[in-house]
């Protein structure tokens, strides 16, 4: 899999994408009304798309109980999600990540990757906020 070939199937796949650096992608996530940045990179030995921030960090003043209680639940999630992963930013904020070895990577495996992405930002998305 090759640069080329993977920004091609990402406008097959009806993506608006932007380059952003070498074998890097910016576009959109959408996923039951709601709309994530994404960026979707073609490393050496991975393909990434890293939706983000998925949930920012609680707003307002710190409120270190609601804050825990977010990042308890997106890593909590991690147990019953398939081929992704929530992770926390520096800032606070979850970010979804799903990963291919790109070792025989081959396009329908670029379309699962950005498939789990939409349909796992769309599944926790509403259950996140309701916490932040």
């Amino acid at each position: 899999m090759d640069a080329a070939r993977t920004e091609a199937i990402l406008k097959a796949q009806g993506w608006a994408v932007a380059p952003d650096g070498a074998d890097c992608w910016r576009g959109t996530v959408r996923s039951e009304g709601a709309s994530f940045p994404t960026r979707v990179r073609l490393g050496a030995d991975r393909l990434e798309v890293i939706v983000g921030p998925l949930m920012a960090a609680p707003a307002g003043p710190p409120d270190a109980h609601r804050v825990a209680a977010l990042h308890a639940r997106a890593l909590a999630a991690n147990a019953t999600v398939r081929m992704a992963r929530f992770a926390l930013e520096t800032d606070g904020s979850v970010v979804l990540c799903v990963d291919y070895p790109r070792a025989h990577l081959d396009d329908s495996e670029v379309r699962d990757a950005l498939d789990a992405a939409s349909y796992y930002a769309g599944r926790w998305f509403a259950q996140l906020a309701e916490i932040a």
